[in-house]
């Protein structure tokens, strides 16, 4: 029986079958699923998702969240929440994601991830060709405004700034 590695193509990464175990759910962007911040941001009426990539995710509307897996929803429910001004829309949402992972998603639409065997990489323990998972596109915007400018010299009483790395957030704190 070939290693995984002896089956790939040249373009290819060399992976040990180990490595493909650690990661759940990846592509090329890192790690699909791993959701680290749910924020609704009442300035632009969007919700902005980040995930283990640091890209972050813009929606419109909670009912492009229909357009995501289960799995996605899971890890979303599971996610630090921040909902700064209290909005009750926003809590909400947030209540009713979690009624629908109890419950199986029955009331919520939501997307199947496919997957299809890859005949070039061979699982070392069964034998049989690796599954790859392929996940459907989501109905994230394709454009976000730009934020207004702020005036001149805006900054210039600025004392220090700090980033949050846990809630991925910046605090500035200016001179009294």
């Amino acid at each position: 029986m070939k290693n995984s590695n002896e089956n790939r193509k040249a373009k290819d990464p060399v992976l040990t079958f180990t490595d493909l175990k650690k990661r759940k759910f990846g592509d090329e962007f890192g790690d699909r699923s791993g959701i680290r911040i749910c924020d609704f941001d009442p300035k632009s009426n969007m919700w902005v998702i980040k995930r283990n990539s640091d890209v972050p995710e813009y929606y419109k509307s909670v009912h492009d969240f229909n357009s995501w897996t289960k799995v996605d929803l899971a890890e979303l429910s599971r996610a630090p929440f921040h909902n700064p001004l209290e909005d009750p829309n926003t809590t909400n949402f947030k209540r009713f994601l979690d009624r629908q992972v109890k419950e199986n998603f029955l009331k919520m639409k939501t997307v199947k991830s496919l997957y299809r065997k890859d005949k070039d990489n061979i699982d070392p323990k069964s034998g049989q060709p690796m599954k790859i998972i392929l996940w459907p596109t989501t109905k994230q915007l394709k454009e976000i405004p730009i934020p207004q400018h702020f005036h001149e010299g805006y900054l210039d009483n600025m004392g220090f700034w700090v980033v949050d790395d846990e809630s991925t957030t910046a605090a500035i704190k200016f001179k009294d």
